[in-house]
């Protein structure tokens, strides 16, 4: 930014010198100056000595002081020296604008060398300014191109970390995504080997899926991976979500890191969401429909204690339950969704209010609820409302549900009172 203010500068002084080096040059030869200066130097030539000869009495007049004879008083316009010395001949006028001409060349070229001195200093400032800008963004740009695409890594990026492969791998080919040339597989999976990690991310541990991206499309593209589902866990902030960029005929593996319930290993693995787009806008793949990875570990389910929690609604095939997570940064409400039955839904939309009013809230994200799922929503909270506000009203949810399969099973709760949660 400093340097294209530099450059405009300069190009404004470079336009002021450009202009001043044409008056100079224009200047040097003005014929209405020359004239005037041609006369005034051939006077000066002429006119050495003031002192003419009054006709009239014969005493000396200094024409310089005395506009009539001092001594009669006789005028001496019609004097014939004087006359005589005011008629400058050809010669005299020439003398003079050579004169004048030759002085003027000088010192307009004197100004004109300075300023065209200071005009290639200016082009060549401009120029080195211009390719050193041009230079850099070049180079900025290719930084910023290279690191754009996601490249080959190693799955421990720093000593601090020490993730080891797992006992179990994963069951199958691991391919997630094929479609159109770009596949998305994957590879292994890497466990965190430090316990005290699993302390430090309040009873959760880590672990680092290795992905293996094949773009075959023939064209740079995004890729987007969502994975919600761990367990039988459906988690709406997602468990992974990568957005990153790949080089056309890429064949890269990299890893990317979760975190889940300690105790269980990862034996189920759901991704909803994967979109491969090219980055020239010509072209958009997407998931079809949610893929189960499956690993050989020991079929388990990640537990989620809901005895703590209201039962708010119930019916044959879903449970819902509430609370409130009052995390001092960003808290709210909380819904838990037991799907007990065998059919896969979808969250479509839900009602916020208070005192019957409906209130602005966030809406999810994700709204899979996989058959055997639990689903854990985000912090459901109004930004036009204080939550203190809300504890001194009837607040109510109602949730709306559909079966993308059959939608005679689409049904809504109703508004369910959470009152009590605010309390």
């Amino acid at each position: 930014m400093i340097l294209v203010i530099i450059l405009l500068i300069l190009i404004l002084l470079l336009i002021f010198d450009l202009f001043r080096y044409n008056k100079v040059k224009a200047n040097a030869f003005s014929e209405y100056e020359l004239k005037k200066a041609a006369l005034e130097e051939a006077k000066k030539l002429e006119y050495s000595d003031p002192f003419i000869t009054c006709e009239y009495c014969g005493a000396k007049i200094d024409t310089h002081k005395d506009k009539c004879c001092s001594n009669c008083g006789a005028p001496y316009d019609l004097n014939e020296e004087w006359k005589e010395r005011h008629s400058l001949k050809d010669s005299f006028i020439k003398d003079g604008t050579d004169a004048v001409n030759e002085k003027r060349e000088k010192k307009a070229l004197v100004w004109s060398n300075e300023i065209l001195k200071r005009i290639r200093l200016e082009i060549i400032i401009i120029a080195g300014i211009t390719v050193s800008i041009i230079g850099m963004s070049i180079l900025g740009y290719y930084i910023y191109d290279y690191h754009r695409y996601r490249r080959n890594e190693d799955v421990n990026k720093g000593s601090y970390q020490n993730f080891v492969k797992a006992e179990y791998t994963i069951s199958g080919d691991g391919i997630v995504y094929d479609k159109d040339g770009v596949t998305v597989s994957i590879t292994d999976i890497y466990v965190d080997a430090d316990p005290v990690n699993v302390f430090e991310n309040d009873g959760k541990q880590a672990a680092k899926i290795g992905f293996r991206v094949q773009n075959k499309l023939g064209k740079n593209i995004n890729l987007v991976i969502k994975c919600s589902g761990v367990n039988g866990v459906y988690c709406e902030r997602s468990y992974i979500y990568s957005y990153d960029y790949f080089r056309k005929n890429a064949d890269v593996t990299f890893y990317e890191e979760l975190l889940y319930p300690k105790g269980n290993d990862l034996y189920e693995l759901l991704f909803d969401y994967i979109e491969a787009g090219a980055m020239d806008y010509t072209y958009t793949g997407r998931l079809d429909e949610p893929v189960y990875i499956h690993t050989t570990a020991q079929e388990t389910k990640d537990e989620i204690a809901l005895d703590d929690k209201k039962l708010l609604y119930s019916n044959k095939d879903l449970d819902i339950f509430g609370m409130y997570d009052d995390d001092k940064y960003v808290n709210g409400l909380k819904l838990y969704i037991q799907n007990k039955s065998r059919k896969d839904y979808t969250l479509d939309d839900y009602e916020l209010r208070a005192d019957g009013v409906n209130i602005k809230s966030g809406k999810y994200q994700n709204g899979l609820i996989p058959a055997g799922y639990i689903y854990e929503s985000d912090r459901i909270r109004s930004y036009d409302i204080d939550p203190e506000e809300l504890k001194n009203k009837k607040v109510e949810i109602a949730v709306s549900f559909s079966d993308k399969v059959e939608h005679l099973n689409d049904f809504s709760t109703g508004f369910m009172d959470v009152s009590e949660l605010y309390k």
